[in-house]
């Protein structure tokens, strides 16, 4: 699985972008976008969901969740369990929800 700094170098270098291009797009300084793409720093969830628009690609693919995620045990797992458990109406409460809930 490739990692999320390199999908993003990638996609840039594909579009023919400079650093700048894309950091302004973002509107941050170009060294911050830099140390992203070098692993010096931690992406942020929202530079993930603009750079999905930026690039017309989905977070799935940016995150690498399109190409054998679930061939990892670790994740399948993980993955499995959280949909397996049985449900309480606790689950669902109105604040995760857009709609208020309805019945007793």
């Amino acid at each position: 699985m490739k990692e999320l700094r390199k999908i993003l170098r990638e996609l840039r270098e594909d579009h023919d972008l400079k650093q700048e291009t894309v950091a302004n797009y973002l509107g941050i300084e170009q060294q911050s976008y830099s140390n992203y793409e070098n692993g010096n720093r931690g992406i942020p969830v929202w530079v993930v969901i603009k750079l999905s628009d930026y690039y017309k690609v989905s977070t799935d693919y940016l995150l690498s969740a399109g190409s054998n995620c679930f061939d990892s045990p670790n994740l399948r797992n993980a993955y499995l369990n959280n949909i397996t458990k049985p449900c309480r109406r606790s689950c669902f409460t109105s604040s995760s929800m857009r709609f208020p809930m309805q019945g007793p």
